[in-house]
């Protein structure tokens, strides 16, 4: 039972922990996974709390083809490890938890590919480890098989928690949004965009259990400055494996595809209260974001100033 337990919270961590780095894959394509040559790298990010106090360090890592290939800490610990094919398309990717209680996490997803050359199976496997001697001491494993029709995708899920997902499309872009888990609708969403393909609003149900409601009232409104198209480039990969809630799809729809950076998102959270983001930029002569910073309800006191430095 208790590594059902570690297993469940795994999940939760790699869950997060995928989306987290996922914003931070940072090669070149932004209707693809794949990667060609860019002029500036992004070689660090610094995540620090509103007063300036550093909570999370990132130095990322490229091959010869400007491909990522790792992600470090501060301390040199691999937190993230990309691995690519001959085409230098993504196939594997590892996430690393390191805890405090004795155990660290691995998370790995293999990535295959159909003849179209698009994603047709993320194989993921969560490890758990005694970090004293390195020995297996659990074990979770399930894959996300993904078939294409004419305007949609279909995303199913095997193993505990079973789960379709259904993708609407058009134009390329995310419509709309199904969840059905043990044959119950969880979830029908939609979504609308502006002509550059931003993010800018949706509704509909969503029921995870928590904060059920039949509305997820989402307005989302950009700046002028151009986006960067490094931080789409793993957009499809990222939306196929972190589609199962709202919190991460969300992300996942506003920061990693269109073309300009969200200033302002509301959404709701429980009745009568919508939840609010709002979003300050510098950018340097090159026109390359050098900070974000992130403040909830605008009120200076809960938020993050994100710092990227370009090489």
């Amino acid at each position: 039972m208790r590594y059902f337990e570690q297993f469940s919270q795994m999940k939760k961590l790699n869950t997060l922990l995928g989306i987290i780095l996922g914003l931070t894959l940072i090669c070149c394509s932004s209707d693809s996974d794949e990667n060609s040559n860019s002029q500036k790298h992004l070689t660090n990010i610094n995540y620090s709390y509103l007063d300036g106090q550093i909570r999370l360090t990132q130095n990322l890592v490229y091959d010869a083809n400007n491909n990522l290939i790792e992600i470090n800490d501060e301390n040199g610990l691999v937190m993230s490890s990309y691995d690519y094919n001959g085409s230098d398309r993504l196939i594997k990717v590892v996430d690393f938890q390191y805890n405090d209680d004795g155990t660290n996490f691995e998370f790995i997803k293999n990535i295959s590919y159909n003849n179209d050359n698009k994603i047709s199976n993320i194989e993921i496997i969560d490890n758990i480890y005694n970090a004293e001697d390195g020995k297996l001491i659990g074990m979770y494993n399930y894959n996300k098989v993904v078939n294409y029709g004419d305007n949609t995708i279909t995303v199913v899920t095997d193993g505990i928690g079973s789960e379709t997902v259904i993708l609407s499309l058009s134009n390329n872009w995310i419509t709309g949004v199904k969840i059905i888990r043990k044959n119950t609708l969880q979830a029908d969403m939609v979504f609308t965009y502006d002509n550059e393909g931003n993010c800018i609003s949706g509704s509909g149900l969503y029921q995870p259990g928590l904060y059920d409601t039949t509305d997820i009232d989402l307005n989302v409104i950009y700046g002028n400055e151009e986006k960067n198209p490094h931080f789409n480039a793993f957009f499809y990969f990222n939306v196929l494996c972190y589609n199962n809630s709202f919190f991460n799809l969300k992300r996942v729809l506003i920061e990693q595809q269109g073309t300009k950076y969200p200033k302002k998102i509301q959404w709701y959270q429980f009745e009568g209260w919508n939840y609010r983001d709002y979003h300050e930029y510098s950018f340097d002569i090159d026109g390359s974001i050098i900070s974000k910073k992130t403040n909830v309800f605008n009120t200076n006191t809960y938020g993050e100033i994100v710092s990227y430095t370009w090489e």
